[in-house]
């Protein structure tokens, strides 16, 4: 890896739109477990979370035992919808291209590994163009800690200097890192939202960092 500064990216939501595959794949595995309903307001409420995270938060009844089989069968359903359901977001991909001439780019996700390379492969976005892929099953606490982040420095050897995410959960963990943090709009958590954490700079997508970056 060559040493150049790092930007870390989040991957739902800013580098690709998954929002309406996830929520139909909880509300289809709560279904098959006989669970309450949840509403799309509820479920989309939770994240930037982990999975587990997000199945807790709307029933903190159940115990981890049976939010892990939850959550397994969440990823079984989750993968047969994404391919349809899941887009890359509009001009992301020639935008990361224009960044990684000067910046080693890094994918931190609340996802494991290999579900957010599926992810990638689904979407048509090039594994290729991140240098290093963290999940969630490598780092002890997932964000909003700052542990990923701090993880991606240690492996690359060399400084992040944004985060970029579309929840207050990304630039929580960017602020908890110490790094600057980006936040887009291209996600489920509003400006107001990601206003109140207190981000470097709100930016509708990732497509515009080139040209941000390019005026800083």
């Amino acid at each position: 890896m060559v040493n150049k500064k790092i930007i870390c990216f989040d991957l739902d939501g800013t580098i690709i739109n998954s929002i309406e595959a996830q929520v139909l794949s909880y509300k289809l595995v709560f279904e098959k477990y006989k669970l309450a309903k949840k509403t799309r307001k509820k479920i989309i409420s939770l994240f930037g979370k982990t999975a587990d995270e997000v199945v807790k938060g709307c029933f903190p009844e159940l115990s981890d035992k049976k939010v892990k089989k939850i959550v397994k069968d969440f990823y079984k359903i989750l993968s047969t919808k994404t391919p349809i359901m899941t887009k890359k977001i509009k001009n992301v991909v020639p935008a990361l291209r224009k960044l990684k001439k000067d910046y080693n780019l890094a994918l931190i996700s609340n996802n494991p590994t290999t579900k957010i390379k599926t992810m990638l492969t689904q979407t048509k976005v090039p594994a290729e163009l991140f240098d290093i892929i963290l999940g969630d099953d490598e780092i002890k606490n997932p964000k909003p800690a700052p542990d990923a982040i701090l993880r991606i420095e240690e492996l690359a050897k060399g400084k992040v200097e944004f985060m970029v995410g579309d929840t207050i959960f990304d630039v929580k963990a960017g602020n908890a890192a110490k790094v600057k943090t980006i936040a887009v709009l291209s996600g489920v958590d509003k400006f107001d939202e990601l206003y109140k954490e207190h981000p470097t700079v709100i930016l509708s997508s990732v497509a515009l960092i080139p040209e941000y970056l390019a005026l800083t």
